[in-house]
């Protein structure tokens, strides 16, 4: 019998160590918002903690971290170890989207290829033009350390890419402009991200190096691609 009671007190004293702590847990809470303030985020002790989104926030609409913010050292845009923690239908979503985009700096590209250059009759012409300097043509694909490539085309000097990894697909593009030995970027990422890249052709045509800036998480990171 004394022993049924002892174990019998035991059990009511540990109910009472979960009651009272999650009586004061609802009373902070409530309090809380009455009051009109936004929790984040309640400590539990060794179970953790409790996150709360703030108002207007959604798990959907949040973008996914820039890829050089875990550490990556030289990547493409989007590293493929980022890509992956993407859910599989929403990367094809937004891979869908990014195409559409493509298509359309791809059709940009072939208005300027056949828009016609306009010259001033020889009578009206008082001045001889200086030859201009030859483009470099990055046409191509480009490859990364990481397997990634970027798949430019290249009309004088407007450029539109894609960002092409071999698993996953399509994961940003892109357009910008060639001057001498540097190009100049803008892109949007499967990640959600967009931002800007400058970077330098090295001299026999066949490297890319400089950085990119993502407009949206504020981190720089470096690009370094090969053909």
């Amino acid at each position: 019998m004394g022993s049924e009671g002892g174990s019998s007190s035991d059990g009511k004293a540990k109910q009472l160590l979960w009651i009272i702590p999650s009586s004061l847990l609802v009373f902070l809470v409530g309090y809380t918002l009455y009051k009109g303030q936004t929790i984040e985020e309640i400590a539990l002790g060794g179970l953790g903690s409790v996150k709360f989104a703030k108002p207007g926030d959604t798990l959907h609409d949040t973008p996914a971290p820039s890829p050089s913010g875990t550490g990556y050292g030289t990547t493409p845009i989007v590293h493929p170890e980022a890509a992956q923690q993407v859910d599989r239908d929403e990367m094809s979503r937004r891979q869908a989207a990014l195409e559409a985009k493509l298509r359309r700096m791809e059709e940009a590209l072939k208005q300027s290829e056949a828009r016609p250059v306009r010259r001033a009759p020889d009578d009206q012409s008082t001045e001889v033009a200086a030859p201009t300097a030859r483009q470099v043509n990055l046409a191509g694909t480009w490859r990364d350390q990481t397997g990634v490539s970027w798949i430019l085309q290249q009309t004088g000097n407007a450029v539109a890419f894609q960002e092409y990894n071999p698993i996953l697909g399509v994961t940003a593009v892109g357009q910008g402009t060639v001057s001498g030995h540097q190009l100049q970027l803008t892109y949007q990422s499967a990640l959600q991200t967009n931002g800007q890249a400058a970077l330098t052709i090295s001299p026999d045509g066949r490297n890319l190096t400089g950085n990119a800036r993502d407009t949206v998480t504020g981190v720089s990171f470096p690009l370094m691609f090969t053909r």
